[in-house]
């Protein structure tokens, strides 16, 4: 005679229990050793089951793996992500977090809780990049602003993002604000100005790439100002001021281009003069040389690096024209001591083989060793450098982008991880300048106008669209709305 129906379903039921009781009391070597054999979505799902398979499914020894076998250019992302997280590594140590409210408290424990799981983070955010799955946050910014009264301003908004930190000015003033990102919201940090009166605007802003508390500021008649960032403190102090000249009454001298490595500052001006400068730590400034071009170049990008034993290498990258109705890009590279010119190499690429004329270049970016412009047409394209030391430098074509469908309005390049972010009217693009795929993903972002301004790190794209409220967006990988 058989069971009951009720007693055949308890019968069922507690042979289940007993089996998952019997696969959730396995030594956790042996849950560890069967788990190595699990893809990543496999892991995320078995973490839901336990506490103990939670602890072994998101152990690093099983995530770091995966995250090298499926990511094609790891060590490059690894060293710009692990330096990401370095930035904030001090907000763990007790000389810092004293005093924090009890929030600021649990942001570090999750800080530090995220760096225990590193390896499963990294896979995640890098995820995310290539599926284009983010969470998009819109910043306000006060836009209200005292300007000179001078006729000569311009009423371009200027926006410079380095990690957590954004400067900002707004056309005819001689001020910067300082703010810092958190999550969704912005928090102004401080107003600076320079220590002496002047009539001057700001014309161009950039951050330091290495020491990232610092940015430096070029203004309308050639000066500039460096200063260094506090945001703990809420300060911000003037390293250095250069008065170069006393009066706005000509454009010529506006600093167009800006770049600071170490106490050297080089300035480009739209009268094509590439000035260098030290300074001390006591602030003061002393001009070192200058280069002067009897052609203008446009657009120009500039940057300097350390070579050690007080030597620096200047790049200067810029757009030139080959014909009536053709373009193309030219590189001079600069080594030089604080004193005196050493050497320097002029090189220009050739016409990309088949691709007939180029339009004039609209933007570009330089990273080393690449090169990226844009053109009216919505495309872009990619050069790489090739130097060979004491001999000749070369520029070579590597490919045309193709996938915008407005003009490209701003973007954004990191060579060590072989990553471009590129901004129309219709959305952002992320590209991989290393892959025979360079479209890793499209993302629209609702703007319908043009981009302005375009900055990443290893977590999150900024975005600067239009001159209004809600302007700046925020694009996080680390979370998202999916």
């Amino acid at each position: 005679m058989s069971k009951p129906a009720v007693k055949r379903r308890r019968l069922a039921a507690q042979r289940y229990e007993n089996r998952r009781q019997d696969l959730l009391t396995l030594p956790q070597e042996v849950v560890f050793h069967v788990f190595s054999f699990l893809e990543a979505a496999d892991l995320t799902t078995c973490a839901r089951v336990s506490t103990k398979w939670y602890e072994a499914a998101n152990d690093d020894h099983l995530w770091k793996p995966l995250y090298l076998v499926r990511f094609s250019n790891p060590r490059q992302l690894l060293v710009q992500q692990l330096r990401s997280q370095r930035l904030h590594s001090k907000l763990a140590t007790g000389s810092h977090t004293a005093g924090l409210s009890t929030a600021a408290t649990h942001n570090i424990d999750q800080r530090l809780n995220d760096r225990r799981n590193k390896w499963k983070n990294l896979y995640k955010v890098n995820h995310n990049w290539e599926t284009g799955n983010c969470q998009v946050d819109e910043l306000a910014l006060p836009l209200k602003e005292e300007r000179l009264p001078i006729d000569q301003t311009s009423n371009e908004t200027i926006i410079q993002i380095c990690h957590d930190m954004m400067a900002t000015t707004w056309g005819g003033s001689s001020y910067i604000d300082i703010w810092q990102i958190h999550g969704s919201h912005i928090e102004h940090i401080s107003k600076a100005g320079p220590s002496t009166p002047t009539c001057t605007y700001v014309t161009c802003i950039k951050w330091d790439t290495v020491d990232t508390r610092r940015v430096i500021v070029g203004y309308s008649n050639g000066g500039f100002t460096v200063y260094q960032v506090d945001a703990r403190e809420r300060f911000v102090q003037q390293l250095a001021h250069y008065e170069a000249r006393p009066s706005v009454t000509c454009d010529r001298h506006c600093v167009k281009s800006i770049t600071l490595c170490d106490n050297v500052v080089m300035t480009c001006s739209t009268d094509m003069e590439l000035s260098t400068y030290t300074f001390d730590e006591q602030g003061n400034t002393r001009f070192c040389h200058c280069l002067t071009s009897a052609m203008h170049w446009e657009p120009l990008t500039i940057e300097v690096y350390s070579k050690g034993d007080q030597t620096y290498q200047a790049v200067v990258c810029f757009g030139m024209s080959v014909g009536l109705d053709s373009w193309t890009i030219g590189l001079q590279e600069i080594i030089f001591t604080a004193n005196l010119i050493l050497n320097s190499r002029h090189s220009s690429s050739r016409l990309p083989p088949g691709h007939g004329l180029l339009d004039r270049i609209q933007k570009i970016s330089y990273a080393h060793p690449y090169v990226v412009t844009s053109h009216k047409n919505n495309t872009m394209q990619q050069y790489r450098i090739i130097t060979e030391h004491g001999k000749r430098i070369e520029i070579e074509h590597v490919r045309t982008l193709w996938g915008h469908t407005n003009s490209v309005g701003a973007m954004a390049m990191d060579a060590r991880i072989g990553r471009l972010v590129s901004g129309d009217r219709a959305g952002i693009k992320v590209w991989n300048l290393e892959s025979p795929r360079e479209l890793v993903v499209g993302i629209e972002s609702g703007f319908g106008e043009r981009m302005e301004w375009i900055g990443f790190d290893s977590e999150k794209i900024v975005t600067v669209a239009g001159d209004h409220e809600n302007n700046v967006k925020v694009w996080s990988f680390t979370s998202s709305n999916k």
